[in-house]
């Protein structure tokens, strides 16, 4: 059976950041921004001043990732959340331009 979560991951995997445009905004619209890596891959969280905030992942083993996509989570109070309007679960295979639509909705809450 193939465990998806057991597989190696890539040597030397690279992965395509956000654009500077895309974390300059995020940074404009959050009262707390950081980015650190994660995995083998690039880990985004932006917190917004009505307490939601977006978690933005793209490794190896994110919805989207092996193929260059991101894969977003809604956050409240820096924790997931799984009941907003948005979604009740997390959101892969997004390109940028879909990411920053999401954590539009998501500073709009």
């Amino acid at each position: 059976m193939f465990d998806f979560w057991h597989r190696p991951a890539p040597r030397n995997a690279t992965y395509t950041p956000l654009s500077q445009n895309a974390t300059d905004r995020l940074k404009e619209l959050a009262s707390r921004y950081k980015e650190e890596p994660i995995h083998d891959g690039l880990h985004y969280v932006a917190e917004f001043p009505n307490g939601y905030g977006i978690s933005i992942i793209k490794h190896y083993g994110s919805y989207g990732g092996p193929e260059d996509d991101f894969e977003i989570a809604v956050l409240k109070g820096g924790d997931l959340c799984y009941d907003t309007e948005i979604t009740n679960d997390v959101i892969g295979w997004l390109s940028e331009s879909e990411v920053m639509a999401y954590a539009m909705r998501i500073y709009k809450l």
